[in-house]
């Protein structure tokens, strides 16, 4: 496991928003092990996943075709509806990635699990 110091610095996640979101509507039944395998490459391996040749190489590993990654990853439209999206939900309240909501309460970041046991439970 990394450590907090190792994790690199001023990562933006839009790229790799980009790409799950594109994956999300077009292979939903492989959304989840690619949005997991991207979050195992930051929080595990310490891999920038603003890089769209790392997250090419997500998408390959999981199954995936890394070119229509990189693609999606660049299409004006798709970043102008995930822009909307994000617009939509700060609308609703939600401030920072990741956030969790369960029954109107919210977690926002890069929480720890009691927190979010803490959020479901209710205490």
């Amino acid at each position: 496991m990394l450590d907090l110091e190792d994790l690199p610095e001023d990562v933006d996640s839009f790229a790799a928003q980009g790409a799950s979101f594109y994956v999300h509507e077009e292979y939903p039944e492989q959304w989840l092990a690619f949005d997991e395998a991207i979050f195992e490459a930051l929080w595990i391996d310490g891999r920038d996943i603003s890089d769209v040749d790392v997250l090419a190489d997500i998408a390959d590993v999981s199954g995936l075709d890394g070119d229509e990654i990189r693609t999606a990853i660049a299409d004006g439209q798709l970043r102008d509806r995930l822009r909307d999206q994000f617009s939509e939900a700060q609308q609703d309240g939600v401030t920072g990635v990741p956030t969790f909501v369960y029954e109107g309460y919210a977690a926002r970041g890069a929480v720890p699990p009691e927190q979010l046991k803490r959020l479901i439970e209710g205490t």
